[in-house]
């Protein structure tokens, strides 16, 4: 959750993060569901040969609003 609160605090409004892993257990936090428009693209983003096990992997399209706040106040540090 951490990770991606930082990644959309560097988003403007309207702005796009496409968000996937291959933990098959994972489950998309509560908070981020409720703070930004969040859509699952998994079954847009598997390839054929995998359609068969739709738990290998995980895809998200997250877009900032307007609205949103960002609930952690640090800062993300990119090392240069």
């Amino acid at each position: 959750e951490w990770l991606l609160q930082q990644t959309m605090r560097r988003l403007k409004p309207g702005g796009t993060l496409i968000f996937s892993n291959n933990f098959r257990k994972f489950k998309m936090s509560p908070a981020i569901l409720e703070q930004y428009e969040v859509q699952d693209i998994t079954s847009k983003t598997l390839e054929k040969d995998f359609q068969r096990n739709t738990r290998i992997h995980n895809c998200w399209r997250l877009t900032q609003t307007a609205k949103a706040k960002p609930k952690h106040k640090e800062t993300l540090q990119i090392w240069q």
